[in-house]
């Protein structure tokens, strides 16, 4: 799983999902916003991932804390936090697992 927490993000965000959707290995892929005020939801939602929206700003700190938890919920064996403006090599997680 990847998780990409966010906050106006809508400069690098599109080059940070095109990376983790390129990857060799199917993983699945959850945006995490942190009330952002500009496009990184539109951006976002023209992809086929997950997005979760906070119903209130958590903070940067807040925010990857609330990624993890959502990992934990999900209960996967493995993830990764990919910041916006951030890219994956094409075969990340066969390297990772």
């Amino acid at each position: 799983m990847i998780l990409i927490p966010t906050f106006n993000a809508e400069v690098f965000l599109e080059r940070t999902i095109i990376s983790a959707l390129n990857q060799t290995k199917k993983v699945n892929i959850v945006v995490v916003d942190n009330c952002s005020a500009d496009n990184t939801i539109k951006i976002a939602q023209k992809h086929n991932v997950e997005i979760i929206q906070n119903s209130v700003n958590l903070g940067r700190i807040g925010n990857w804390n609330r990624c993890i938890e959502i990992a934990q919920e999900k209960k996967v064996p493995f993830f990764k936090l990919l910041f916006a403006g951030d890219v994956l090599k094409k075969n990340a997680f066969e390297e990772y697992e």
